[in-house]
């Protein structure tokens, strides 16, 4: 017999309307990374108003001093950036229109009505050129069974040519492959329109087409090298040292040959998804199906990515246009 729920007391704390939001999040299928980032603005504001105060004596005062403490001293006497302020504010947000719309709960008003979230100033976000993503790639190339090389080679091809996020590429598995394994050589055939399928935010999938040499990488490492591995019976595409090579281990890997590669800073998965949106954008796709590709649900945060190489795009089109003087 199904366990029944405890009613809901008639004066909640924040405490326990944070668990309530938690099992909603839970139900409502929130990817892990989402729930954790709004139950972590939770934490902050009950570490500025305590766990235990009543929800609907939580006032719009409590939490403009929550985001301006943060943004003056922050934690541990280190100020936090406006970007970082920004997240707490967008989930703290979501928390209130949760509560305000719940009928069990005793609020009504939500106390962050005409509060605005702090300013972020628009950072223009390096990425790799083309001269150093040729020389990072470089430091992959090795002899015919160079397991590591392979591997990362077909990682970060398929990062700088389809602009995924490191989390939906780190987490391919086989059954995301187009095509079928040839019998009986046991060889990948990926089909005439290859392609990964990944797991996007929202749990939402989407197909991402292959290039020619991202193609071309990913079959050395699908025919030569991951068979010989001793987890090659596992479902995860790539493979560390026993298990799946994962987002940590993927940013690592790129943080090193960027350092073999005579790069200065370290360099990170997300600048290939810059790069990517840059490139694209440049050579004409339109804005609509470069969303399609990266997966993007907002042209706000495309422009964001975009940004970079803005002016250029927009001096090229200019160039183009009939003169008139």
């Amino acid at each position: 017999m199904a366990r029944m729920a405890a009613p809901i007391p008639a004066s909640s704390t924040l405490a326990d309307v944070a668990e309530l939001w938690r099992h909603s999040l839970r139900a409502g299928s929130k990817a892990p990374k989402t729930i954790t980032t709004y139950l972590f603005a939770i934490d902050r504001l009950a570490a500025q108003v305590g766990r235990d105060r009543p929800i609907e004596r939580i006032t719009r005062r409590d939490h403009e001093t929550l985001l301006g403490d943060l943004l003056e001293h922050g934690t541990n006497g280190r100020p936090w950036q406006p970007a970082s302020v920004s997240t707490v504010y967008r989930s703290l947000r979501a928390f209130w229109h949760y509560v305000v719309d719940h009928d069990d709960l005793p609020v009504s008003h939500d106390p962050m009505n005409g509060m605005k979230a702090p300013e972020v100033r628009e950072k223009v976000v390096p990425f790799l050129t083309d001269a150093e993503l040729v020389r990072v790639l470089a430091t992959c190339k090795g002899g015919r069974h160079n397991y590591l090389g392979h591997r990362d080679e077909a990682i970060i091809r398929i990062l700088a040519t389809t602009g995924a996020r490191l989390s939906e590429v780190a987490n391919i598995r086989m059954q995301g492959l187009s095509g079928y394994v040839e019998p009986p050589t046991g060889r990948w055939n990926l089909g005439p329109e290859p392609t990964v399928t990944v797991m996007g935010k929202g749990q939402r999938e989407r197909e991402l087409p292959l290039n020619g040499p991202a193609l071309a990488a990913l079959k050395v490492y699908l025919d030569r090298e991951r068979p010989r591995h001793a987890a090659a019976g596992s479902d995860w595409l790539w493979l560390g040292r026993t298990a799946q090579f994962g987002p940590g281990g993927i940013e690592q890997a790129l943080a090193m040959r960027g350092r073999k590669a005579g790069i200065k800073r370290k360099i990170h998965p997300h600048e290939l998804r810059h790069r990517f949106i840059d490139h694209v954008l440049s050579d004409g796709l339109s804005e609509g199906d470069t969303m399609a590709i990266t997966g993007h649900r907002s042209r706000a945060m495309l422009d964001r990515y975009g940004k970079s190489g803005k002016a250029a795009r927009a001096h090229a089109a200019f160039r183009k246009l009939p003169e008139h003087l």
